[in-house]
């Protein structure tokens, strides 16, 4: 696939096609420039197997399909995956997530860490959320390898019993969350959770863990499914990639 490009016609003034095949190329003849039709999807998980899923303690465990958590919180009980890759300072991660029913207790719902040490208790970075079960509340939490950051903006409270969709997005020091209704991702539950980083978060991320939180209580039950992670972008749609660039 060639895109013209001219005197006549600058280079930025061509459209590029979009019901191209990923991998696709394309050429701007007056400034020699290529460019390749790119999918961002980085990494993705339908834990239809457990390989390169590690368990601290139990009640975490890759099942039927899915990550299935139910499990003392008090304890130092969790699971993680190396991702094989360190994550940017720009990308996108979805998940499914669905909240059963728990009586008291909060739990570390996700963390993109560092390292596999226990989040919040070494000298990893992380970012990531954790549940509240007063009003199953969604609380944006990020740690620089001493201090936790508690601070946020936006509010999300989940219910019991319930599927929902998760979109994270890193974007520098800015860190989002959100939680949708509907698989499509239209329908959005509560605000927005905004969180600046701390710019001491410096150590690559790579692994993605769920499970126990420092001070965790209660019996957190939720179920994980489809994770997928954009690295490098803050887009989930193919796009036009200058090569080289």
């Amino acid at each position: 696939l060639t895109v013209l490009g001219s005197d006549l016609t600058p280079a930025a003034a061509v459209p590029f096609p979009t019901n191209v095949q990923v991998g696709s190329r394309a050429e701007i003849t007056d400034t020699r420039k290529m460019y390749n039709y790119t999918n961002p999807l980085t990494f993705e998980d339908d834990f239809s197997s457990s390989t390169g899923w590690t368990t601290v303690g139990s009640g975490l465990s890759i099942t039927g399909g899915k990550l299935d958590a139910n499990f003392t919180g008090s304890s130092d009980n969790r699971i993680y995956k190396d991702l094989g890759f360190n994550l940017e300072n720009k990308f996108i991660s979805h998940f499914d997530y669905y909240q059963g029913t728990v009586s008291s207790g909060y739990w570390d719902m996700f963390s993109f860490t560092s390292g596999t040490s226990k989040p919040f208790t070494s000298s990893q970075d992380q970012i990531g959320a954790i549940i509240n079960l007063s009003g199953y509340n969604v609380l944006a939490r990020s740690y620089d390898g001493s201090s936790e950051n508690t601070s946020q903006s936006g509010a999300i409270s989940l219910s019991a019993n319930t599927q929902y969709y998760v979109t994270t997005i890193r974007d520098g020091t800015s860190f989002e969350i959100k939680v949708y209704s509907d698989s499509a991702r239209t329908t959005q539950v509560g605000s927005t959770i905004s969180q600046t980083l701390s710019t001491n978060i410096s150590l690559p991320l790579r692994y993605f863990q769920t499970g126990h939180y420092i001070g965790g209580s209660g019996t957190p039950i939720y179920q994980i499914d489809n994770l997928k992670i954009y690295n490098g972008v803050t887009q989930t749609t193919n796009y036009w990639q200058e090569i080289g660039a």
